[in-house]
């Protein structure tokens, strides 16, 4: 079976099911869109509103989707795209 066709299983081994009772694909649970209240929003640069998901929801995430110690992450290459300083002297900065 393709690893991506695998059910989400909950912490018990039992398989997640959607609302209608149906089995929840891995492919299908990172199609899905996060929750709103998982999107965190704040001011970037150029005035413009960047959306985000915090480190602690990406993991759990991942963790729900291939089971803890299942998947792992590289950073590959990095780009500052702010770097502002606050009237109280703390420095901002932003990367992707």
């Amino acid at each position: 079976m393709d690893e991506y066709q695998e059910c989400v299983r909950e912490v018990d081994g039992a398989s997640l099911v959607d609302h209608k009772g149906v089995p929840v694909t891995v492919e299908r649970f990172l199609a899905s869109r996060p929750l709103r209240v998982e999107i965190s929003t704040r001011a970037g640069p150029g005035g413009k509103k960047l959306s985000y998901m915090g480190g602690e929801t990406v993991i759990k995430t991942l963790n729900d989707a291939f089971g803890y110690d299942g998947w792992s992450s590289e950073v590959r290459s990095t780009t500052r795209e702010e770097a502002q300083k606050d009237d109280k002297g703390r420095h901002h900065v932003a990367y992707v």
